[in-house]
């Protein structure tokens, strides 16, 4: 899933698939962790080719995702409640 790559810092082309999607990806693509692509049914081998080249050559002015996501949620969260694991 997004959060996944994000956590990985691969950077991710994504397409909305369903409507409780729109504000997450809107403000990750914002933010620069993603490039939002469009709906679904709007998508077309062209633009994803075209999408694909502009990251080719322009690769380094995304940012790298390392920073917003660590995945050490589970460790974080059991502190703070107090959990060993």
């Amino acid at each position: 899933n997004t959060w996944e790559r994000i956590c990985l810092n691969l950077f991710s082309f994504v397409v909305m698939t369903a409507s409780n999607q729109e504000s997450t990806i809107n403000d990750l693509n914002e933010y620069g962790y993603i490039k939002y692509l469009g709906v679904h049914k709007n998508i077309t081998q062209k633009k994803i080719k075209n999408c694909i080249y502009k990251y080719q050559n322009k690769s380094k002015q995304y940012k790298l995702n390392e920073m917003i996501i660590d995945g050490m949620g589970v460790d974080k969260i059991s502190r703070i409640i107090g959990l060993t694991i």
